[in-house]
């Protein structure tokens, strides 16, 4: 990336009239000044718009150019040799380096970690399933830990919602759209299928994990809009420019790539003894549309609200009365119990 010219660069934002212009001077004897000086420079004609636009383009890309050129000699920290490194490629910026000093360091952060973690194994057989069926990389269990710290009924102020924090028009592109009386983004296993498809697609549609990324987090559209305006496909260009990406998304990509280090090495981290929850087991009863789930659970023995947490995507607390049957979760042995007691319900 570096090792580009700087007329190689300034064509890339769409300035090749001027390139043309500069190449006209010297062909007619005309002297081509590539320093800082701008249009009063000393023995040189006025300075065309163009001209002043590459020139301030050259001058913008050799700055950020020996930045991203420290930061890429500086690369990972030397306490970071010896790490077990995802399948994802990762960037060793400033901003991944300092989320996993964070989380190694910082007691708030290595809390939140440790919440995390604990609670990362509790849905993590429907996230994984999702990523394998898709040819995903396993090490992508790390968005809904940044997303939600894996609460699946988590919501947003913006509308998104459950482990995979999906907003409503994405969830329906990717059928999991909420209705009325269901909101599949809240149900662990539909949503991650959702999300899981929608990463697939913006990794082939863009050829890298963080431009991949970043659209989760903006949204596809927006980032499409990013790299039309600035006229490229880099992430770390557009991620350089002040206005290319939302000041939040290069950390979000950055946070997760750090969250991938940290379950790789959890002994390096501090993490080795976090107790982790349970996955959770379920079994899986057929019962009518529209019954309210508190008296299925005094049927089945179980404690009020039971039912509700092992299916959150029944947002109405009923089954949905224009289904025939629905399948429920239940706990281990309540399937039992249910078809034992499924008379009176009837």
């Amino acid at each position: 990336m570096s090792g580009r010219s700087a007329w190689d660069r300034a064509a890339r934002f769409g300035v090749v009239a001027a390139t043309a212009a500069v190449a006209l001077g010297a062909a007619t004897g005309r002297a081509a000044v590539a320093q800082a000086g701008g249009p009063s420079a000393t023995g040189l004609g006025a300075e065309s718009t163009a001209l002043a636009r590459l020139r301030s383009l050259e001058e913008t890309w050799a700055a950020r150019d020996r930045l991203r050129q420290s930061r890429f000699e500086r690369g990972a920290p030397t306490w970071a040799d010896g790490l077990w490194l995802p399948d994802i490629p990762i960037r060793w910026d400033a901003r991944t380096v300092r989320y996993l000093e964070y989380f190694r360091d910082d007691p708030r952060g290595h809390r939140a970690m440790a919440e995390w973690i604990a609670r990362s194994t509790r849905y993590a057989r429907p996230i994984e399933a999702a990523l394998a069926a898709q040819g995903l990389p396993r090490d992508l269990r790390c968005v809904p830990m940044v997303e939600s710290a894996y609460e699946p009924t988590a919501r947003s102020d913006r509308g998104a919602a459950g482990l995979w924090q999906l907003m409503a028009p994405t969830a329906a592109a990717y059928g999991a759209g909420p209705s009325f009386w269901v909101d599949p983004r809240l149900d662990p296993r539909r949503s991650s299928e959702a999300a899981a498809r929608l990463l697939r697609d913006l990794h082939t549609r863009f050829g890298s994990w963080e431009l991949a990324l970043s659209a989760y987090h903006m949204g596809y559209v927006s980032l499409l809009r990013a790299m039309r305006r600035y006229n490229t496909n880099d992430y770390e260009t557009l991620a350089s420019i002040e206005a290319g990406l939302p000041y939040e998304t290069p950390m979000y990509v950055s946070k997760i790539a750090a969250c991938m280090i940290v379950l790789r090495n959890l002994d390096r981290f501090g993490f080795a003894g976090v107790e982790q929850a349970a996955p959770r087991d379920v079994e899986w009863f057929s019962v009518p549309g529209g019954l309210r789930l508190e008296v299925l659970d005094e049927a089945a023995g179980l404690e009020e609200g039971t039912l509700a947490s092992y299916n959150p995507a029944l947002i109405r607390g009923r089954t949905p009365p224009g289904r025939e049957r629905w399948s429920l979760r239940v706990p281990p042995g309540a399937a039992e119990a249910l078809a034992r007691r499924w008379g009176a319900l009837e």
